[in-house]
């Protein structure tokens, strides 16, 4: 069986040291590869990983708020604008609830084909990506690869 970056958050994470020097440095590898995977992502879409933090309503826009709406998201821009927000929840209504729920506020929910493929924690939380409707998706070589069930 062959491992991807994925693969290796998810050994990290289960592999917690005794010594706190060896947790802090396993932890300080945890959030260097999801920023690696996080950044790489949004350059296989053509966007800009950002700090600046919107809600989803404000995908096409400019706007900015003061705090990440949903969990442990991701926010993304092209040169103007904001253009994706990912959510990486822990738990998540049905995927076709997302995506109704989505479309009627005239967003699209995307998620890759193994929805548990997130950077934050690999087979536990989903990962969901919110555009505009014309907006394709991209996904990494690593999440289509993903293949562990949810936790």
């Amino acid at each position: 069986m062959t491992t991807n970056a994925l693969d290796e958050i998810l050994q990290a994470m289960r592999a917690m040291p005794e010594d706190f020097a060896a947790r802090r440095s396993n932890e300080h590898k945890q959030l260097e590869c999801k920023h690696a995977l996080a950044k790489a992502f949004g350059a296989l879409n053509g966007w800009r990983l950002t700090n600046k933090c919107f809600a989803p309503d404000d995908i096409g826009s400019q706007r900015t708020c003061i705090f990440a709406p949903v969990d442990h998201a991701l926010f993304y821009r092209d040169r103007h604008r904001n253009v994706a927000l990912v959510a990486q929840p822990y738990k998540s209504e049905v995927p076709t609830r997302l995506h109704a729920h989505w479309a009627q506020r005239g967003l699209r929910c995307h998620v890759p084909p193994n929805a548990f493929a997130s950077f934050w924690y690999p087979g536990v939380c989903m990962f969901i990506v919110i555009t505009r409707p014309e907006t394709e998706v991209r996904w990494l070589p690593e999440q289509l690869a993903f293949e562990k069930a949810a936790a």
